[in-house]
């Protein structure tokens, strides 16, 4: 199985839910949604040749491949289309694989990958046999999510219903309000569309990390909307927080330019601001759960972080800085595991084993303060791998072993 990237046409402005159906009814498996501005920009599976072969020949994609896709500027696609196209061709380069180093190789288990090829208008690759190749972060098939032979798009992916909202987990179809917020051009909030490329080749390989750890159960399917916006925000006004930063310096430096976004997207600022950001999100049916996401070069108490595990902030610079190229999906994935309310297990965090969090309120036994038993964990760090803790948080425990995930399961208790 290989991860499949299909593109949409031009002014998809409703999401075509039987592409969804074909990709399903083939055997393969749906991971991830984007869109943009009220359109839909794109759709990545997970199958075989004859799942690529499905999506090639449905009337809304442009292009359906696991391959590069060298001809993308011709094809009758939208920016928020290209900018995943580049993303993806920049995942499958030289360049991008020479960064990365053993620790990143060995995390995100890189398979042999695709030889340049054109965009499949039929029959695809098989990305299990005859030399084809695999994407980054593609891991073993006990924790794909797998095939799902219902029909009638996302909404009826499967017949379990997400039952405990009252706490917040990573399983169902997640909803990822983003925002790729820049300064003016020449100043170094500026987002060019080689930063664009970046922030999706990020978010994209955190969400395929996690469908790839999540078991099947969890029916883990991520949906992106991306809104763009530049500001005449001078980034050298946005203050300077203490180092290390102080509880305050966060909002200090996250609100000027925040704000200015929010008011530009028609929103009021604050939190009331983000829930109406979120609110006005395209998806494709109601996610189970949302979050929203602000991605920017401006400058930030902190590289990356979540709050109130609804809002995340990633900030390209320093990301890219302390983690490398290759690395930034991790920081991603890490952020994204908060928005389930998992807690952070290192030790600069002044965590304790003794807390609880998480969709499961379990403690926090990975936490590596005083505990010379702590392992590598997304949690811990940002690796490809989870401690025993860590599945309850995210909402992916069976309490009572009936084979049904504690958020799906009415007799669980929280």
């Amino acid at each position: 199985m290989s991860r499949i990237l299909a593109l949409l046409k031009t002014n998809t402005t409703n999401f075509p839910s039987d592409l969804v159906d074909a990709i399903t009814g083939a055997g393969g498996s749906l991971v991830q949604i984007w869109s943009g501005d009220h359109t839909f920009s794109a759709v990545i599976a997970e199958g075989n040749a004859s799942v690529q072969s499905a999506m090639s020949a449905h009337s809304a994609v442009a292009c359906a491949t696991s391959a590069a896709i060298p001809t993308a500027q011709s094809l009758d696609v939208d920016p928020g289309a290209m900018e995943l196209a580049n993303a993806w061709n920049t995942s499958l380069s030289d360049d991008y694989r020479a960064n990365v180093d053993g620790f990143y190789a060995q995390s995100m288990q890189i398979d042999g990958l695709l030889p340049p090829g054109g965009c499949a208008q039929g029959a695809g690759e098989d990305g299990d046999g005859g030399g084809g190749g695999k994407l980054v972060a593609v891991g073993g098939p006990s924790g794909s999510p797998g095939p799902d032979t219902t029909t009638g798009g996302v909404a009826a992916l499967t017949t379990a219903t997400v039952v405990h909202k009252e706490r917040r987990a990573l399983v169902g179809t997640i909803g990822v309000a983003a925002a790729y917020v820049g300064g003016p051009a020449g100043s170094t909030a500026e987002l060019t569309s080689d930063d664009n490329g970046s922030l999706a080749l990020a978010m994209m390989h955190a969400f395929d990390v996690y469908y790839d750890l999540a078991p099947k159960a969890a029916h883990l399917v991520f949906e992106v909307n991306v809104r763009r916006m530049t500001l005449a925000l001078d980034p050298t006004t946005i203050p300077t927080p203490a180092n290390p930063p102080a509880s305050g310096d966060y909002e200090a430096c996250e609100a000027p330019w925040r704000d200015a976004a929010l008011t530009a997207f028609g929103q009021s600022s604050g939190w009331a601001g983000i829930g109406g950001f979120v609110s006005s999100a395209t998806f494709s049916d109601p996610a189970d759960y949302t979050h929203a996401a602000f991605l920017t070069k401006y400058p930030t108490a902190w590289m990356a972080y979540c709050s109130s595990s609804k809002k995340i902030v990633f900030q390209l610079t320093s990301v890219v800085g302390n983690w490398k190229p290759a690395g930034t999906h991790f920081v991603y994935a890490h952020e994204t595991g908060h928005t389930s309310g998992a807690p952070d297990e290192y030790v600069s965090s002044k965590c304790s084993v003794t807390d609880k969090a998480g969709f499961s309120n379990g403690v926090n036994a990975n936490c590596e303060v005083g505990n010379s038993a702590a392992v590598d964990c997304l949690m811990r760090n940002n690796t490809k791998k989870l401690c025993p803790a860590t599945p309850g948080h995210f909402g992916w425990n069976d309490a009572n072993g009936d084979g049904i995930l504690d958020p799906f399961d009415p007799s669980y208790s929280t």
